[in-house]
């Protein structure tokens, strides 16, 4: 299970490991939120969901793998909410499925944790999640994906991290007020974005995930 850091993208504080930045989900990189914090109201804001772990090296095993390169990111993978450019998220997603789609940008070797395997240290990659990319996506297939530092980092500190499960269809999530719910993976993105802000102020109706 991942913690929810909601549609931050530069929740390690623009790649130093030892910042304890913010996000507009839950959690964050060495910090988390209280209820007090989630002013959009505890059953409209995801806490955790579903992911599954990857392996080592990467199998391209849908849902469950990574990516990492030591270039290519645009100007929404330093974003404290990606609404702040839309643009630039949706082209960094897109670079990270060509990727995946040509095999190029695979991490390799036993020091490049896969997605969730030590989910302990509380890294990105390894123990929390976003909510831009909806669960299960078959337009974005992949678990993790770095885009500022290549195949010997591996791909679990930085980048883009994906809800993911075994489940046809979607993941399970479990919200704020403790409640659990089944996100399908037809879910707008939007709606995703949505539902991982703890204080987007958006109005949200049951029956739109």
């Amino acid at each position: 299970y991942f913690g929810s850091v909601g549609t931050t993208t530069d929740y390690n504080c623009g790649g130093d490991p030892n910042c304890s930045g913010g996000s507009t989900g839950i959690f964050a990189h060495l910090k988390t939120y209280g209820i007090q914090n989630v002013t959009d109201g505890t059953s409209n804001t995801i806490a955790f969901s579903e992911g599954l772990v990857g392996t080592v090296p990467s199998q391209l095993t849908r849902w469950r793998d990574d990516l990492s390169a030591g270039s290519g990111f645009g100007a929404g993978y330093f974003l404290l909410d990606a609404n702040m450019n839309i643009p630039a998220v949706l082209q960094d997603l897109q670079t990270c499925s060509t990727w995946w789609t040509t095999k190029t940008n695979l991490p390799s070797g036993g020091n490049n944790n896969a997605h969730g395997f030590r989910w302990g240290t509380g890294d990105p990659g390894d123990s929390l999640f976003q909510t831009l990319v909806p669960p299960n996506s078959m337009t974005y297939p992949w678990a993790n994906c770095r885009m500022d530092c290549g195949s010997g980092c591996g791909a679990v500190f930085t980048g883009y991290h994906n809800a993911t499960s075994n489940h046809p269809g979607g993941v399970n999530t479990a919200m704020a007020d403790g409640s659990v719910r089944f996100v399908k993976s037809s879910v707008a993105m939007m709606t995703w974005w949505a539902l991982g802000t703890k204080a987007g102020a958006e109005v949200l109706s049951s029956d739109s995930y």
